[in-house]
Formats: C-alpha cells, sequence, structure tokens
C-alpha cells in the first residue's frame, strides 16, 4: 500500500499489546531499625540511654526545700550571733573578721562565675554551697552590727538601723530574682567591712577611731575583690565588654555607698560602739543609792520623761551607767538642755565626766545641776566630739497650792 502524502494516513507494521500484570499482593511495612544508617533516629554503634538512678529520701527533701536555704541561713546566722556574741571579747571580733574575709571569696567566686572569667570545674559544680555559705556569713555579720547599734542606740535611732539592717540582710534572697544583682555584691561587701573596722577597732586597738581608717580598708577589700573576679582563668576566653559593664556599676555602687556612709557618720546616724548607755535614772539629790535597774534601762531605750515636782533650790542628778571594752578608758559629756518656748532646746551645761571599761553593767557615771526652772529638760549623753549615746528627759512641774 502507497502512502497518500506526509499528512496522511499511513500504514506501519503491527504492535502486539502488552499483557496487563495483575497488582502485586500488599506487603505490611517493616518496623524501622533504629540502628540502621541513614535515620535520624540512631546510628549504628549508639548504646541505649542510662537510667538515672532513683534518688535518696535525704536528696528529694534537699531538693523540696532548696529556695529555703538561703534564708534558712541568713535567720540561722542572727540567731547564732544574737545568743554568742560580745562586743568587748577580742576573739569574737576576730571571727568576724574571718567571716568577712570568707564572705568577701564568696563574692569574688560568684562574680567569676557571672563574669565567665573561669574557676576549676569541681568548684564550679559546687557554687551552689558556694552561696549558701556566703549567705550563712552575710547574716551572721548582719545580725552582729544589728546587735551592736540596738544596744548602743536609743529605741528610734536603733530601729532605724533595724530596718537598714534586716532589709540588707533579706533583699539578696527573699526579693524576686531581677533584684539580685551582682553589681549589689561588692557594695554590700564594703558596707560589711566599713561597720566591722568601726565596731572591732576600739575593741583591737584599745583607742578610738574615726570614719577614714573604716573607709579605706573598705575601699582596699572592695578593689581587691574586683581584680580578683576579672583576672582570666588559663584557656579561658573573656568577654571584656561584659567584663567592664558589671565592674563599672559595681564601681559606682561603691561610690554610693561609701558617700552614703560619711553622711550617715556626719549626721550623727551611726551610734559610737562600743560605747553603750546601759540605763538612765533622775532623781533628786537626796535621793540615796545608785540604780539604774530594768526600769531605768526601759527609760533610756524608750526615751521615757519622769516628771519631778519643783521646789526652789531642787537639784537634780542624772545618772547613766555607760558600758566601754575591758582596759579602755575615755570621757563622757553630760550636755544639759531646757526647752525654750521661743528658741527651742537651749544648752546651759556640758559636764565631762571620765569612765573607765570592764564592768558589765556599765561605769556608774552621773552629774547633778541646781537652779532649774520649771519645764522639759533633756541630758545628751555624748562622746568628746559630741557624737550621741542617747538622751535623758525630764520634766519640772511646780507643786500645787491649795487653794486658801
Amino acid at each position: 500500500m502507497t502512502p497518500e502524502g506526509p499528512e496522511g494516513p499511513q500504514d506501519g507494521p503491527d504492535v502486539a499489546e502488552t499483557p496487563e500484570v495483575p497488582d502485586a499482593p500488599e506487603v505490611p511495612d517493616a518496623p524501622e531499625d533504629p540502628d540502621a544508617p541513614g535515620t535520624p533516629e540512631g546510628t549504628a554503634d549508639a548504646e541505649p540511654e542510662a537510667e538515672e538512678p532513683p534518688k535518696g529520701p535525704i536528696r528529694r527533701a534537699f531538693e523540696r526545700t532548696k529556695p529555703l536555704h538561703g534564708p534558712t541561713m541568713l535567720v540561722g546566722g542572727v540567731l547564732w550571733d544574737f545568743m554568742t556574741l560580745r562586743i568587748d571579747r577580742l576573739w569574737d571580733n576576730l571571727f568576724l573578721g574571718v567571716y568577712l574575709l570568707g564572705f568577701a571569696l564568696a563574692t569574688v567566686l560568684q562574680l567569676r562565675v557571672h563574669l565567665a572569667t573561669g574557676m576549676p570545674g569541681w568548684l564550679e559544680k559546687r557554687i551552689h554551697w558556694v552561696h549558701m555559705g556566703g549567705q550563712f556569713l552575710l547574716g551572721s555579720l548582719l545580725s552582729a552590727y544589728l546587735i551592736y547599734y540596738v544596744r548602743g542606740a536609743p529605741l528610734l535611732r536603733g530601729a532605724l538601723w533595724l530596718v537598714v539592717l534586716a532589709t540588707a540582710a533579706t533583699v539578696n534572697e527573699l526579693l524576686p530574682r531581677w533584684l539580685k544583682l551582682p553589681e549589689l555584691w561588692v557594695p554590700l561587701l564594703t558596707v560589711l567591712s566599713f561597720h566591722y573596722v568601726l565596731a572591732a577597732g576600739p575593741v583591737i586597738t584599745g583607742s578610738f577611731i574615726g570614719s577614714g581608717l573604716p573607709l579605706f580598708v573598705a575601699m582596699l577589700l572592695a578593689a581587691g575583690v574586683h581584680t580578683l573576679s576579672a583576672v582570666r582563668w588559663p584557656g579561658v576566653t573573656v568577654d571584656l565588654s561584659r567584663v567592664n559593664r558589671l565592674l563599672l556599676g559595681s564601681t559606682m555602687g561603691v561610690g554610693a555607698v561609701v558617700f552614703l556612709e560619711l553622711l550617715a557618720f556626719r549626721l550623727d546616724l551611726i551610734p559610737p560602739i562600743p560605747l553603750t548607755l546601759m540605763g538612765s535614772e533622775v532623781v533628786p539629790e537626796e535621793h540615796d543609792g545608785y540604780e539604774a535597774g530594768f526600769f531605768g534601762q526601759a527609760a533610756a531605750r524608750l526615751g521615757i520623761a519622769p516628771t519631778l515636782v519643783w521646789t526652789p533650790g531642787l537639784r537634780v542628778r542624772v545618772k547613766t551607767p555607760v558600758y566601754l571594752p575591758k582596759a579602755m578608758s575615755t570621757r563622757v559629756l553630760h550636755v544639759w538642755e531646757h526647752d525654750d518656748p521661743e528658741k527651742g532646746w537651749v544648752r546651759t551645761d556640758a559636764i565631762p565626766l571620765a569612765i573607765t571599761g570592764g564592768r558589765p553593767e556599765g561605769f556608774r557615771t552621773y552629774s547633778s545641776k541646781r537652779h532649774l526652772s520649771p519645764g522639759s529638760w533633756r541630758v545628751r549623753v555624748t562622746t568628746e566630739d559630741e557624737r550621741e549615746l542617747g538622751r535623758v528627759r525630764f520634766d519640772l512641774e511646780k507643786a500645787e497650792v491649795p487653794a486658801p
């Protein structure tokens, strides 16, 4: 047969059709082999993960109570020092010095963790214990100063320091986490070291010191902690911007502490420990004996003003036992002041009184004054540079004359 043309129908050889193959039976999927090569679930060399051994009851209890560890250490430090601390014992002050150095070391280690400047691995794994130890030492030191100041100052000033020191003792543990800034640790250490030297210096040296030496020691210790915190551990890469930023904030905090401590010292807000006014009593001159027992101590702490009947020529005696550590001696002033309705408190006399330490109930001292006018009076007990230990107030009222 001849084709008609390129576009016409064409004849060609016949092609045999392929017979249809029936579908193969479905085979169930084989379970995946986690050790087969190429599977994302594992490799042929992987081993089953070891199960963690069950925790004992002590470990479970430890982890459940973990949030309470820091506050418990704080409270434990306060209670321990309250029961055992004596301001006049040299060994107590030396132990507090060890506590201060221990807290400084804990501060260095915790700062090194935050700065990522490195430390031995075995120590980094136990940083929680370092933190707990630091909290115990912090509570011990703050409670010591709290005991010193509350005993050595009138109630209102003692209450002020109670609030300040109690707040400082708990803020690092009990407030939300965003307030636990590492920039606050060295300023807090500065506060502790300043008050340690201020309190322990007279007991160790046998003489009173001003604010200069405590501030110098506090700033020197802060500089040492900053330096030890920033030193790079061998083989560790340090982010210098992070280190500089944190140390700058910490240094600014130290400067603020120094300023506030100087201001408090100048405004006489810091009691002149270890001098302590143990009590007070206001009596007429003819009153015999020297007793400033429980009620006298309460009057000195609370500022209670007894009332005496005024008569012409009345002589009033003010008794103020003052505690001073053994082997120390100094002088205090009885500053007599009268409340003038127009001028306010007017000084009339400043009587120096020599005292010697060593009596647990305080050195017995007093002053007296005659020809007092009726009205309100007070005697401020101060050091020679007029840092106040306490005030003794009393009122003089004229006797009522019965009508004829």
